[in-house]
């Protein structure tokens, strides 16, 4: 948990990417979006699928820096939606 509470502390995003976020987290349902964003990724532990989501975030945010083609903004934010739910879930159990 501690490598996770780090990771996320030194996680700088865009205020307004953060805030799409936070909106978005209302309407998150993990049996239905994790799957979805982890695909053959998919752990059974909060803490393993926190940090496949954390990866694919960095992956995200690096082509977000680099300006490509193949960067998704919508896709990010499904990404740091996620990342915002599960840790709160995994805060609260």
């Amino acid at each position: 948990m501690r490598h996770i509470e780090h990771r996320l502390n030194t996680l700088k995003r865009p205020k307004l990417m953060l805030e799409a976020a936070r909106n978005g987290t209302a309407r998150y349902d993990p049996k239905r979006h994790l799957p979805v964003l982890l695909g053959s990724s998919y752990h059974k532990s909060k803490t393993g699928q926190l940090d496949c989501l954390l990866d694919t975030e960095e992956i995200y945010n690096r082509l977000r820096k680099e300006k490509r083609a193949e960067y998704s903004p919508a896709r990010h934010i499904c990404y740091l939606i996620a990342i915002l739910a599960e840790y709160s879930s995994l805060k609260n159990s």
